[in-house]
């Protein structure tokens, strides 16, 4: 067995083993085991970690080594990350000093210069530009995390088909027109086309103008596109300034990436890369990801580094009901643009003919506090006129003491009883009594 210590005494409590024999790699720190890879099909790229970084993780790749012969240990040091007191005691051959993917060395020193608050707002605060209002918006990394049977492709499809078709997503929460792309390495072709298919006919989406793009792993034949490769990522950015979305989904993020998904040392530059492309490609980015199974609190569920919630900008978690096979309840677990939403139900009903839909429970708000909003939205709308979707939220939530979302169901309720109506398809949303 072949054994790597790494010690330095200006950072004493930051120790890492790393031991390799046929049957696994285990990698621990201070007695605590971080990682084990087996050598077998559940590991595409097996990685391991001795040189510690401040999470005490992932700093060597390689792959596992036969037994060696019994021999007097060789002392080497790692060349350039490690720092002048860091003694390596046995030296591991055939591994390599792994450095974060899509990451690139500075040659120059960087010119900055800061600038003025009176600036900043002399030139007015931009307005959210959303592609759905209010979770997603263009230029920014969103998530839909769920655990098991969440039909979260589900309401992937119907986001994307909602998007593509310019009409409210669940006919509440409205959207941006423009073509989606939809990454899906999980799912066969045949079966996302099955979803699509049995969504839009319920919808009434025409077929060519649902506006919808795909790529799944059919597509991809026998190779991942893995966004730790940089090669992968600029045919990415190849299919993005071709197909110019305004959504972009990800189903689901673990499937494209071989990173060691808890070390946010190797996920930031997986996350960097799909922030900058967000904000070149001026789109929304919508990361399906998964939840623990064991875990409690939603937020906390969400799977992987902490980095995940850190870098997106806002996150839907989405937890099946029990009671109710095919109902899912749905919590705005993180919202940087404005207060959370109120938890809302989604039920998936299969309808005559073959058709699916998914179905809007709502937000279990009291009838009273809702008839109140609804008299708030009338009242502003008879006497301003027309209005933006915005600024009759804001208004109902002074005047009735009453949650973003009750007001937001308040404005979708007089719409469907046609007493208001949605002029044009605009960005922002504007309504106006009938």
């Amino acid at each position: 067995m072949a054994r790597a210590d790494w010690d330095t005494e200006s950072a004493p409590t930051l120790r890492t083993n790393l031991y390799l024999d046929e049957a696994e790699i285990v990698s621990t720190h201070e007695g605590r085991v971080v990682s084990r890879t087996k050598p077998d099909g559940n590991c595409r790229r097996p990685t391991a970690t001795v040189i510690c970084d401040p999470e005490g993780v992932t700093l060597l790749r390689g792959a596992l080594l036969p037994k060696p012969v019994v021999q007097p240990p060789s002392v080497a040091l790692l060349p350039a990350v490690s720092p002048p007191t860091a003694k390596v005691v046995t030296s591991v051959s055939a591994l390599q000093v792994a450095q974060p993917a899509i990451a690139t060395g500075k040659t120059t020193a960087m010119s900055l210069r800061a600038t003025r608050a009176e600036d900043y707002l002399s030139a007015g605060i931009p307005k959210y530009n959303f592609v759905v209002d209010p979770f997603f918006i263009k230029g920014a990394i969103g998530m839909m995390a769920g655990s098991p049977g969440s039909i979260k492709t589900w309401d992937a499809l119907d986001l994307a088909l909602a998007v593509g078709s310019g009409a409210d997503w669940l006919g509440v929460f409205p959207t941006k027109q423009g073509p989606v792309l939809c990454l899906d390495q999980e799912n066969s072709r045949s079966v996302v086309m099955r979803r699509l298919s049995q969504l839009r006919e319920v919808r009434g989406f025409p077929p060519s103008g649902s506006n919808v793009h795909l790529l799944t792993r059919d597509d991809l034949g026998s190779t991942d596109l893995d966004f730790t490769q940089e090669a992968d990522f600029a045919a990415l950015r190849a299919i993005v300034d071709e197909v110019k979305p305004v959504l972009i989904i990800i189903d689901s993020l673990r499937e494209f990436h071989s990173a060691e998904e808890n070390s946010s040392t190797f996920m930031l530059p997986v996350m960097r890369g799909l922030k900058a492309l967000a904000e070149e490609s001026d789109a929304a980015i919508l990361i399906i990801h998964h939840l623990r199974k064991d875990a409690g609190d939603i937020g906390d569920a969400i799977r992987g580094s902490g980095h995940f919630r850190a870098t997106v900008e806002s996150i839907l978690g989405v937890v099946p009901d029990p009671g109710h096979q095919g109902r899912v309840t749905v919590m705005s677990v993180k919202n940087r643009y404005v207060e959370k939403v109120d938890p809302f139900q989604i039920q998936l009903v299969d309808e005559p003919g073959g058709g699916v839909k998914l179905e809007y429970l709502g937000v279990g708000v009291a009838g009273k506090l809702i008839d109140q909003a609804k008299q708030a939205v009338l009242g502003l709308l008879q006497q301003a006129g027309d209005t933006e979707r915005s600024a009759i939220i804001q208004h109902v939530m002074s005047q009735v003491q009453c949650s973003y979302r009750t007001a937001a169901e308040a404005i979708s309720r007089l719409a469907r009883e046609t007493l208001i109506q949605k002029r044009g398809n605009t960005n922002p949303a504007i309504y106006g009594v009938v």
